[in-house]
């Protein structure tokens, strides 16, 4: 895209005059953008050096055992380093994105260099550097990219080095096929150390422990956050430098909680698991405690506080959730009174065993309750073909809950604690299916 403003045109002609990497730059991106690894290919015995491209060939004798052995030590480059098989298809070069953070010309710069490893099959390792793009920052926290002109695919990806910088925007997107990452997002590139900011980013509280989180925030997106969003710049003020991470990771204008964060400075107190910190808030918030109360915002342990509040938002929510099932089995009462009323009553016992009809949907509540199991959830009370009963003990104890079928007057199931059989899942179920023609004449009335 062609530059469309005097500012874009500016960093158009201030990218082509940019200087080139120094050798210790340009050496620190050979020596740490790729992992050192060789290739074992067993027709002809060969091993080849990924690091400096040296072949040795295995004496026979020595093949087995060596495929045995994880590690390789180059005799030519003195590397140890894991093997890999040499098939068909392996691919013989190795690319990583190298980004320096700098200024140029007093404007904020991060630069970003394609670094490439290429073995090929007859000679040795050769490496390259050329820069790609640029993402200028202003001080208004906007920015502004330049890069070569490019092609890609789900494949492929190649930059015209030789060719003008030209204006480009993030460009992630995806398909219903593949997904394409935003090719101008420098998050996981290689970090040069050695970081230059202006004093307008300094001022606003850059730090260097910042470059800590380079693989989950883009550096760039930092800085402008620190340009643009005063809270952001509070926070890595304060060292709370976790907070402004998810801040930035989740694309936060405000962030939630804002006067926990300051009790928490106050007390000295470092947030260092943001997610956690701020859901254990929320459940607080929901729990009806207080969030300006330094032993809720504050913990010791953080886990532990965390899980506390959760056993109690889960407590909370129980108890919503069965007033809501109370009131909803108050409104199912009447009818399941009309359907099965003339089934009430009915009692089946044999030794110390008793069969009953449940005669209310709140009784059909507690019994799915008591049993952990999902008869009123899935309200089985409204099935017009079927009908519920409650086994139990002579002590009264639960021992299942039964579902008998107003058609065939076959049980279709029979379900104890957690869905499992009792003891005597064989003699409730012959219970209930041998007093068939009771069932069969409340029917017919």
């Amino acid at each position: 895209m062609k530059p469309r403003n005097a500012t874009e045109r500016k960093l158009v002609r201030y990218a082509a005059a940019l200087p080139p990497l120094t050798a210790r730059q340009t050496q620190y991106a050979y020596d740490n953008s790729f992992v050192s690894y060789a290739l074992f290919r067993q027709r002809g015995r060969k091993v080849k050096c990924m690091c400096c491209g040296n072949e040795t060939v295995w004496e026979k004798p020595f093949l087995e055992s060596f495929i045995d052995v994880d590690e390789y030590d180059c005799p030519q480059c003195g590397s140890s380093m894991p093997m890999k098989e040499w098939l068909r298809d392996t691919p013989m070069t190795d690319r990583r994105f190298f980004t320096v953070i700098t200024t140029f010309r007093g404007i904020q710069l991060a630069r970003t260099f394609d670094v490439t490893r290429d073995n090929s099959r007859t000679a040795g390792t050769r490496y390259g550097i050329e820069e790609i793009f640029q993402n200028w920052i202003l001080d208004d926290g906007t920015e502004t990219i330049t890069s070569r002109p490019y092609h890609r695919s789900a494949f492929t990806l190649g930059f015209n080095t030789g060719a003008p910088y030209e204006i480009k925007c993030h460009n992630a997107s995806t398909t219903g096929y593949y997904q394409m990452d935003d090719l101008f997002d420098i998050c996981g590139s290689l970090l040069y150390p050695r970081i230059r900011v202006t004093p307008l980013v300094k001022r606003n509280g850059w730090r260097t422990e910042l470059t800590n989180y380079r693989n989950s925030i883009a550096m760039t997106d930092a800085i402008m956050w620190l340009l643009k969003n005063p809270t952001a710049e509070m926070l890595v003020k304060t060292g709370q430098l976790d907070l402004f991470r998810h801040m930035v990771r989740e694309n936060l204008s405000e962030l939630p909680f804002l006067h926990a964060v300051r009790i928490a400075n106050r007390r000295k107190y470092t947030v260092r698991d943001s997610s956690l910190w701020l859901d254990m808030l929320r459940m607080a918030d929901r729990n009806g405690l207080d969030t300006h109360n330094p032993s809720v915002v504050c913990p010791a342990d953080l886990v532990e506080a965390h899980d506390r509040i959760l056993r109690r938002f889960a407590r909370r929510q129980r108890l919503e959730e069965a007033k809501s099932d109370l009131e909803k089995a108050k409104k199912a009462e009447a009818r399941y009174r009309k359907d099965k009323g003339k089934y009430f009553g009915i009692r089946l016992e044999e030794k110390d065993l008793t069969v009953t009809v449940i005669p209310t949907v709140r009784e059909i509540l507690q019994e799915g309750e008591k049993m952990h199991h999902c008869v009123f959830r899935m309200k089985y009370y409204t099935r017009q073909n079927s009908l519920l009963l409650s086994a139990r003990d002579g002590n009264g104890k639960r021992l299942e809950t039964v579902e008998l079928s107003l058609k065939t007057f076959k049980v279709l199931q029979s379900r104890g604690v957690l869905n499992s059989n009792s003891p005597r899942h064989d003699q409730i179920i012959s219970l209930v299916e041998r007093n068939a023609p009771l069932f069969r004449m409340r029917s017919a009335n």
